[in-house]
């Protein structure tokens, strides 16, 4: 019964991913470490720093492996600080869905710092990206309603689908600006920014004659690095993200913890995406790498499915050049 039941929850998440996918009206890969590649969250952060010369960013996301075959997404970033009020860089992101369907993005990021880079109170930043996103799809392993007789699913029955493409290309513009207190001594330093995908909506259907184009999604971010002691951070943060009916909300809070005498600073603290998923995460900051790692608890309707199991993430940041650890300073992001 058991087993019965856990194939049928297979095929309706099938359907439902791909009647998604045809219509276009999908909503974008999401990462539990949302912050881990800046400028994938917000071109406004690009090369946004002083502490390093440089900074590469790498995440990794294996999700929904209990219920059905994986959804994996990865990205790598670079970017850099240039000429004081400047920054460049770019990324690539590859989500594949349970391999019957990709999304792969290539971007260019650039970055301005609109206040005056000399003084030490405030930064203002603006950012913009271009690039292109390329979506394609293997028909032969999709599955469709009309290949269900009498409650039974007969893969031999014709699909009546007739895609007349499998691949998309489609250009990508985003826009973002940022806030951050960047003032030294201060308790609190409050940061927040607002940032905007997918701005012309390019038409995103796999069938020619049909208008659907892919949703703007707007991102809003946020927080606060806390100084409780010398060794001691504190950085309790928010996220939401709206594209169309599709909202997300994660609230928690990262806690910073450098180790007497060494270079290194533990990491660790947990977050809650509503209505969806608790995630505790762990990690290390040593010298100028970054790693950490994190676990999505599922609490939606699906946990009876997922027994819990949601997405396992890891993240690993390298900073050319960092001078500092976490727990004493940190980056604009």
């Amino acid at each position: 019964m058991k087993t019965k039941h856990l194939c049928k929850s297979v095929y309706v998440i099938i359907i439902f991913l791909f009647a998604i996918v045809l219509k276009a009206s999908s909503q974008d890969a999401h990462f539990s470490q949302y912050d881990a590649s800046p400028i994938v969250l917000n071109p406004a952060l690009t090369g946004m720093f002083k502490d390093g010369d440089f900074r590469v960013s790498s995440q990794y996301r294996n999700q929904w492996g209990a219920i059905a075959s994986n959804l994996t997404t990865t990205t790598l970033s670079f970017d850099l600080p240039l000429q004081k009020r400047w920054g460049v860089g770019g990324y690539i992101l590859n989500s594949d869905e349970a391999r019957y369907f990709n999304v792969f993005n290539f971007l260019l990021s650039g970055a301005y710092e609109i206040t005056t880079p000399d003084q030490d109170k405030h930064k203002l930043t603006v950012g913009l990206q271009f690039g292109i996103i390329c979506k394609n799809t293997k028909d032969y392993k999709l599955v469709f309603d009309n290949q269900y007789y009498d409650g039974n699913f007969d893969p031999d029955l014709p699909n009546s689908e007739n895609l007349e493409q499998n691949n998309l290309l489609m250009p990508e513009v985003n826009y973002g600006i940022l806030y951050a207190n960047i003032e030294k001594g201060k308790t609190i330093n409050p940061y927040g920014g607002f940032s905007i995908f997918h701005i012309t909506s390019p038409k995103e259907s796999f069938y020619r004659l049909d208008d659907f184009r892919l949703p703007r999604k707007y991102v809003l971010h946020g927080g606060a690095f806390i100084k409780i002691t010398d060794k001691i951070k504190l950085d309790p943060k928010f996220l939401l993200m709206r594209q169309t009916n599709a909202t997300e909300i994660n609230v928690g809070l990262r806690g910073y913890y450098q180790l007497p005498n060494s270079d290194i600073t533990l990491i660790g603290g947990a977050f809650y995406r509503v209505k969806d998923a608790v995630i505790p995460v762990i990690g290390i900051n040593y010298k100028n790498f970054i790693y950490k790692m994190s676990y999505d608890i599922n609490t939606s309707s699906l946990k009876e499915y997922s027994r819990g199991r949601g997405g396992l993430e890891f993240s690993l940041v390298f900073f050319n050049g960092m001078r500092t650890s976490l727990a004493k300073n940190r980056p604009i992001y």
